[in-house]
């Protein structure tokens, strides 16, 4: 009863502060407050004190005790049921629609796959899987069977409530697109430590906390570009000095004026890269569905092209030798990142011996550092870092 009564009177307090709390919600609040270790605490408290007599403690012990396992076996038990019955566990049915098509697409990969390989069966029977009984297989996945229809159950579904059509796309435009940057990350594109990765995925984390607004990534990722302050004398002396140059740590701490430059140009080319590719792949996934209406796929792709817009005019605006620059280290990293991928895959294979392996990937990795360190300076700087190497 306490509880409700708190609740009642600070429901409007509440409703002004972040998103407002419904009906069930604040329902939930009260059925869901249990007694536990803090009264328990300060049970023990009143028992353990002396100046309390032993019998009025133990009370407190049982009583308190008493309301904790009651509200755990009673309150806590029927939680799960009252969050059910009130629908607050049910999803939103335009992402229950965007789920069930998504599946509808694996099922549809699987047959494609299931009847290329029992053609091919058909015509060479040297094949792995010659003699495979396909009767057999039907029976083991029955989702072979099942007839893939695109529009089946869709047509139920109105396109009254664009606002949550909206927030859906935009939500699985943002993932793609964070999911593009951990791409650039694992492929050497963009060093693991460095601030640009920590904002990229910062401004798409952001983003997907409020899929209800228009898509902003791009405005947060040019505030904290503007919030990069150079150390121009400490930094120009770390930048060129070796091994300085290559701790990440210690350049992200004393950046010098040319690398504040290319954490912008980084900042620019991985985010335009990350939003055509969204731009591109993700509506191939809703094509000819009803789940998400074209107007709402064109919303979003015209929010991002016109930040798309944006970011290629700060691009355009960053010294053109620094933007070369980058896009080359960029460029290396993933070759780089590939040719070790290439050797740690001839090694598993038992075509590469675990010494060669060693040899060939110690040579990749002195070209690493000092490809990390020649990223850190002026471009006319670059060959003389490389005359240094010993490739």
């Amino acid at each position: 009863a306490i509880r409700a009564v708190m609740v009642l009177i600070l429901w409007p307090l509440l409703n002004c502060l972040g998103d407002r709390v419904t009906w069930r919600e604040a329902l939930v609040m009260i059925w869901s407050g249990l007694r536990g270790a803090v009264g328990l605490v300060l049970a023990i408290m009143v028992d353990e004190e002396k100046a309390i007599l032993d019998t009025v403690g133990s009370r407190f012990m049982f009583h308190i005790g008493g309301i904790a396992m009651l509200t755990i076996v009673i309150n806590a038990t029927l939680c799960a049921p009252l969050l059910k019955s009130l629908g607050l566990t049910k999803p939103p049915h335009i992402d229950h629609m965007t789920a069930e098509h998504l599946e509808k697409l694996v099922k549809k990969d699987a047959k494609e796959a299931f009847t290329e390989i029992e053609k091919s069966n058909q015509e060479d029977s040297n094949r792995r899987w010659a003699g495979t009984n396909f009767d057999t297989l039907k029976e083991l996945l029955p989702s072979l069977c099942e007839s893939v229809d695109e529009d089946t159950g869709h047509n139920s579904h109105c396109h009254d409530d664009k606002a949550a059509e909206l927030r859906v796309y935009r939500e699985t435009f943002m993932r793609y697109v964070q999911s593009q940057y951990w791409n650039d990350i694992e492929e050497g594109i963009i060093p693991r430590t460095s601030r640009v990765a920590r904002v990229l995925l910062f401004s798409s984390a952001d983003a997907l906390l409020q899929p209800d607004k228009t898509l902003d990534d791009w405005k947060v990722i040019h505030f904290r570009a503007k919030t990069f302050t150079p150390c121009p004398s400490i930094g120009e002396l770390i930048a060129s000095t070796r091994p300085l140059n290559t701790v990440q740590w210690l350049q992200n701490l004393l950046p010098a004026e040319s690398i504040v430059q290319q954490w912008k140009v980084y900042l620019a080319v991985c985010f335009i890269e990350a939003h055509r590719s969204a731009c591109e792949d993700i509506p191939q996934y809703f094509a000819g569905c009803d789940v998400i209406s074209e107007s709402a796929r064109i919303q979003v792709t015209e929010e991002s092209e016109s930040q798309v817009k944006e970011a290629k005019e700060f691009l355009e605006s960053l010294p053109k030798d620094t933007v070369v620059l980058c896009k080359n280290r960029m460029l290396a990293g993933k070759l780089l990142h590939r040719q070790l991928e290439k050797v740690a895959s001839l090694a598993k294979s038992g075509l590469l011996d675990e010494k060669g392996a060693s040899h060939i990937a110690h040579r990749l990795q002195a070209e690493h550092r000092a490809l990390s360190g020649a990223t850190l300076l002026r471009p006319e700087k670059l060959g003389r870092v490389y005359s240094k190497v010993d490739w």
